[in-house]
């Protein structure tokens, strides 16, 4: 999105116009949110703690190492580490 003249705040009730390539891009990241939110939902993934743990994680990963905090890998890595800890326990 622009910013307002002068990098000044927008007016309170000033609507914001999108350029067209704004709005398909505003469309894929929607797409992108909604995946992820249904994927954590359909595998029982409590999505504040997952988002939590993987904002944590990104800054210090790879782009090869993305793959491991998919829902499906994050969820996988989760049981894998509680039976660890079960049977260490």
């Amino acid at each position: 999105m622009r910013c307002a003249p002068n990098n000044e705040a927008p007016k309170p009730g000033a609507t914001m116009q999108l350029t067209s390539q704004e709005q398909k891009e505003s469309g894929w990241w929607s797409v992108v949110i909604y995946s992820i939110i249904t994927s954590c939902r359909s595998r029982g993934i409590d999505l504040d703690y997952y988002i939590r743990d993987v904002l944590t994680r990104i800054p210090s990963m790879t782009n090869r190492q993305i793959v491991e905090i998919t829902p499906e890998a994050w969820a996988n890595q989760k049981v894998s580490s509680e039976s660890v800890e079960s049977r260490s326990a």
